[in-house]
């Protein structure tokens, strides 16, 4: 008698018994839990001052230096440099002036939260959660951004006031996360 399982015997996830249940059941928690965390968070963000005044200006001042330099000498280490610490303060400064707040959550919700977080980690290897998130946001990313793209292409007149992305930068980022999970399944 071979150890060889027929087709018909195998019918679990991956092949094997059961497993499809734990599954679904984890893939509900997650949701759950993710959902809860999401709904009470706000995240808004702030002028940047500086002595009283508007400080975003002056934090430009690095990094046009460093592409004036790059634009004069493009081998100038002294306008990499500047470059590089100008890009540093811009980054820097958004995330300083970030305002993250959490709203009070119910004990039920937090309660809930929890059971899917030990839920999932009791279930599953922490290397398979660890793929499968990573899989799933880029998948969640191409569907946003294809979303986006089309809103663009309806869209007649933007509203005034409002930063506008060119055309090409959903369907950039809509690409590059394709390609992103086609390289994770090659690698």
């Amino acid at each position: 008698m071979s150890d060889e399982v027929s087709a018909q015997e195998r019918h679990g996830a991956g092949g094997t018994e059961g497993g499809v249940l734990t599954f679904f059941v984890g893939v509900g928690m997650a949701s759950a839990g993710a959902y809860l965390l999401t709904s009470r968070v706000m995240v808004t963000t702030s002028v940047w001052r500086m002595w009283g005044y508007n400080g975003f200006g002056l934090s430009l001042i690095p990094l046009l230096l460093g592409i004036g330099m790059l634009f004069y000498d493009g081998r100038s280490l002294l306008g990499k440099l500047l470059t590089f610490v100008g890009v540093v303060i811009i980054f820097a400064g958004i995330i300083m002036n970030l305002e993250i707040y959490f709203q009070q959550t119910p004990l039920f919700a937090t309660a809930l939260t929890i059971l899917a977080v030990l839920g999932f980690a009791l279930l599953f290897r922490l290397e398979w959660l660890a793929d499968l998130s990573s899989r799933v946001t880029l998948i969640v990313f191409t569907i946003i951004n294809i979303a986006l793209a089309r809103i663009k292409a309806r869209e007649t007149e933007p509203p005034s006031g409002i930063f506008v992305a060119p055309a090409w930068v959903p369907w950039a980022g809509a690409l590059s996360s394709i390609a992103f999970i086609a390289a994770d399944f090659v690698l």
